[in-house]
């Protein structure tokens, strides 16, 4: 729970005020260990692209 989603009780209760079934904080956890290896493999590939482009362009207009 890193970026503020607050904890598994705080996510249940938003997911009890939808009628929505709960998720054990266990499956939670392991659902953001998930998504945080995704998101940090897209900001490695954003950030070598970008560095790609800034030296072409730097090489391009001497």
């Amino acid at each position: 729970m890193i970026y503020g989603l607050g904890g598994s009780l705080k996510v249940n209760n938003f997911l009890s005020a939808l009628d929505m079934k709960e998720v054990d904080p266990e499956n939670l956890k392991l659902m953001e260990n998930r998504a945080g290896e995704i998101i940090e493999a897209v900001a490695k590939e954003t950030a070598k692209d970008a560095g790609q482009e800034k030296m072409a362009s730097e090489t391009s207009s001497l």
